[in-house]
Formats: structure tokens, sequence, C-alpha cells
């Protein structure tokens, strides 16, 4: 009988020993799956984050263009005005030793 008690207070002991083991087993799991979770939600905010400065890049990429589109639009602007202004100085110079001609002409015949 003491050996039979004795069998079964070991028997209990070791099943009271694999409980606190697996006990510990699921905590640690809920403790891993508990991290898990939080590093999944960090994940998700880093990829919210992400989007937003994409959008935010694209945003600024956009209005770059523009002002790079625009200032390509006052340069061929400049440019036209600078050939228009380079050909009335052409006329000028032609009209001003046209007129040097004449003066000279005139002053030959008084």
């Amino acid at each position: 009988t003491d050996a039979r008690e004795a069998s079964a207070a070991r028997a209990l002991k070791a099943a009271a020993e694999r409980e606190g083991e697996a006990a510990a087993r699921e905590a640690a799991a809920a403790e891993r799956e508990a991290v898990a979770e939080e590093r999944e939600k960090q994940v998700a905010d880093e990829k919210g984050h992400l989007r937003q400065a994409r959008a935010e890049v694209a945003r600024e990429t956009s209005a770059l263009e523009a002002l790079l589109e625009e200032r390509e639009r006052e340069e061929a602007r400049l440019s036209e005005k600078d050939h228009s202004l380079s050909e009335k100085d052409r006329s000028l110079s032609e009209k001003d030793r046209s007129l040097s001609e004449k003066e000279r002409s005139l002053s030959l015949r008084e």
C-alpha cells in the first residue's frame, strides 16, 4: 500500500510538473503571440507612414515638374523676346546706317 501511495504520489507530482510545464509553454506562446501582434501593428503603422510619405513625395514631384514646365515656358518666352529685340536692333541699325548715308549724301550736295 505504501508503495502504491508512493507511486501515486510520484505520478501526481509528475502530472503536476507536466501541467506546470504546459502552462509555462502556453504563457510563453501567448507572450510570443502578443509580441507578434504588436510587431504586426507596428509594421502596419510603418506602412501607413510610408504611404503618406510616398504621397507627399508624389505631390512635391508633381509641383516641381509644374515649376520646371513653367520655367521652360518662361525661358522660351524670353528667348523669343530676345530674338525679337535682336531683330529690332538689327532693323534700327540698318535704318541708322541708311539715315547716316542720306545725311552724308545731303551734306555732299550742299
